[in-house]
């Protein structure tokens, strides 16, 4: 029964292998905010501890949601003429260079061929027109990449309304991939942040140190 068990089990990961040509990652910067120490060279971030940003990144390219306004609209606003959102797509090596010393985390989701060629597609026809304004209380970051890995079953399918519910800011998403993670059996890597700031969820790291100590 046993060795059933795991012959079984090691076919699944050859068809998983098989089948996984290609490779989408998740970049997470996690929120911050100054340290104490540092308050006068460190500027303060928009959202701060629950602030950070979302790329998915493929092909060497990274893609994520952001607003291009001084002011992030509160609710979106429906006619395209007034709509601050633009679905970026960037070099992703250059800007990876850019994010070094912020802390990051980062989950690698296989794609088969057929899902590689739908987020292809989906991304770079989001870069070309994005549909829905950048809000507060609209889709942001987080959510718009929640929706999108949702279509490739990392989650449960996910519409606007559900995926703004379930990452309203990047530690939500953080937290609910890290779980989707887990039970997936997808790579996970945590770069750590610089120390002239405290990061979001170094925090709860340091009670818990203390705590043992």
């Amino acid at each position: 029964m046993r060795l059933s068990f795991a012959i079984l089990f090691f076919l699944t990961l050859c068809v998983q292998t098989l089948c996984a040509k290609h490779e989408l990652i998740v970049r997470i910067a996690h929120g911050s905010r100054p340290h104490p120490q540092h308050r006068d060279t460190e500027i303060h971030w928009l959202g701060g501890m629950y602030g950070g940003h979302v790329v998915i990144e493929l092909d060497s390219l990274a893609y994520g949601f952001n607003y291009n306004t001084r002011r992030v609209h509160i609710f979106p606003r429906k006619k395209e003429r007034k709509q601050a959102g633009v679905f970026e797509r960037d070099n992703a090596p250059r800007l990876n260079k850019g994010w070094q010393g912020m802390k990051m985390t980062s989950v690698y989701v296989p794609l088969s061929d057929s899902e590689y060629v739908f987020m292809k597609n989906r991304l770079e026809s989001l870069h070309g027109d994005t549909p829905f304004d950048y809000a507060f209380f609209g889709m942001r970051c987080a959510s718009t990449a929640y929706m999108l890995l949702s279509e490739i079953a990392v989650f449960e399918k996910a519409g606007k309304i559900k995926s703004m519910r379930k990452a309203f800011h990047p530690k939500a998403l953080r937290k609910r991939l890290l779980k989707a993670a887990a039970a997936q059996n997808l790579k996970v890597e945590v770069q750590p942040g610089n120390t002239e700031r405290i990061w979001e969820g170094d925090r709860k790291k340091a009670k818990s140190q203390k705590h043992i100590n």
